[in-house]
């Protein structure tokens, strides 16, 4: 970004679209990431942590996604 444009911050948080969708992409590269290693993922899930095969979180994005 060049040094002269503004960024309203204020405005980003407010919305939540860009930080959603900028989690959300990230989360993927993750579980892709574990999934080629072979290495399970490490998550807090009903107030333990768990470790879960990346196959299964791929499974469960799958299903929440609505159909086109």
């Amino acid at each position: 970004m060049p040094p002269d444009d503004t960024v309203d911050i204020e405005a980003i948080f407010e919305d939540g679209t860009a930080i959603d969708e900028a989690m959300n992409e990230a989360v993927q590269e993750a579980v892709l990431q574990h999934l080629h290693a072979g290495l399970p993922l490490i998550v807090w899930r009903n107030g333990r942590v768990e470790e879960v095969a990346p196959e299964s979180v791929l499974s469960e994005q799958n299903q929440a996604k609505p159909d086109p």
